[in-house]
Order: structure tokens, then sequence, then C-alpha cells
């Protein structure tokens, strides 16, 4: 399930909030009660190690 962070149009709280993709994006904020906005998100980070495309594929053994 995605994370996303909400913020406050008010008060200005940000929340995190792990929700579907097709789930109602409308979040109410639980201090003062005003509608939460999501915020563009950086998305997530990529590690590129050894010389396949995923970490622990075709990488090369280190020789003993």
């Amino acid at each position: 399930m995605p994370t996303y962070d909400y913020k406050c149009v008010l008060c200005h709280t940000v929340k995190e909030v792990h929700h579907s993709i097709k789930a109602d994006p409308i979040i109410v904020c639980e201090i003062c009660g005003s509608i939460m906005k999501r915020l563009i998100s950086g998305g997530a980070g990529f590690l590129w190690e050894g010389s396949g495309f995923f970490i622990n594929d075709y990488k090369k053994k280190e020789e003993k």
C-alpha cells in the first residue's frame, strides 16, 4: 500500500497516510477539522549496485 503525505490547508499540519491508490484521497485534519491536501512526493529512491538490473541479479561474486 502506498504512503501519501497530506498537509492541512488551515493549520499546516503534515500527516503520513497509508491507503490504496483507488481510495478516496479526502482526509480531515485531526487538529482543526479542515480538509487536508495531498502533497507531491519525491518518490522512492533506487539503489544501483552490481552489474545487473537488480542488486541480487547477475552480481559478480567476490573472489576469496
